[in-house]
């Protein structure tokens, strides 16, 4: 179990050659069996995967739920002012996980002025999940001025009727804003993160989140977590992929 873990201004990447599949994550790596990662918060960081099958992912690059009633889980994820990518084949990458196996439960995604990119063929890129692979559990995503690009594959914002959009682009393609105005997840997109990590007097404004870059962050610090009272089991509206 990995809890309450928060970075900032921090680059994490991952390469190798042949048959070996990294991933690279802020919150876990690779989380296996009935591991759990619970309260992440990234600002201003990067991922890359250039692992043929590896991952990038902020929560979890990769998921691998375990057989027998073991769910892996990753919960209450927050990136602000990031960047997520993939470059290799196979490879996922995603805020809330890059890449999930199996019967796990990935929920409360948030990404505000974040962009997540796939170059690899067959590689997905996703807000809430990237790419799936007999997994179909994801649930309360919400992305706020985000970008989500897959040159080969399949890219989006996915957490059942409860995801959130607003100005989001995928694929270059305006996405319909699920709440008309945004107004309440603008005001309230970075209140979950200690004010110690933005900048002074930062309000979120609707086209404009680049302060967060501009702006040296003055500390950073952990903070009191708490799990979540239930498990979410909503259903992803679009089916997985499943790959050899």
């Amino acid at each position: 179990m990995v809890l309450n873990t928060t970075a900032v201004n921090c680059t994490v990447a991952t390469s190798a050659d042949g048959k070996y599949a990294g991933a690279a994550g802020i919150g876990a790596g690779f989380l296996r069996g009935g591991g759990m990662v619970v309260d992440t918060t990234a600002v201003n960081c990067s991922l890359a995967s250039s692992t043929n099958s590896g991952a990038a992912g902020i929560g979890a690059g990769k998921l691998i739920a375990g057989a027998g009633g073991r769910r892996g889980m990753v919960a209450n994820t927050t990136a602000v002012n990031c960047k997520v990518e993939n470059s290799a084949q196979y490879g996922g990458a995603g805020i809330g996980v890059g890449t999930a196996f199996n019967d796990g439960t990935i929920a409360h995604t948030t990404a505000v002025d974040c962009i997540v990119e796939n170059t690899g063929q067959d590689g997905d890129a996703g807000i809430g999940l990237g790419k799936a692979v007999f997994f179909d559990m994801v649930a309360n995503t919400t992305a706020i001025n985000c970008e989500v690009d897959s040159e080969y594959g399949d890219a989006g914002v996915m957490g059942g009727p409860e995801a959130g959009i607003c100005n989001v682009r995928v694929n270059g393609d305006w996405q319909n804003n699920t709440n008309l105005g945004c107004h309440p997840w603008l005001d309230n997109s970075v209140a979950g993160i200690d004010p110690g990590l933005l900048p002074p007097n930062y309000r979120p404004d609707v086209y404009n989140f680049t302060a967060l870059a501009n702006n040296q962050i003055q500390r950073c610090g952990f903070f009191p977590t708490a799990m979540p009272a239930t498990i979410p089991t909503t259903i992803r509206t679009t089916p997985p992929h499943h790959f050899g």
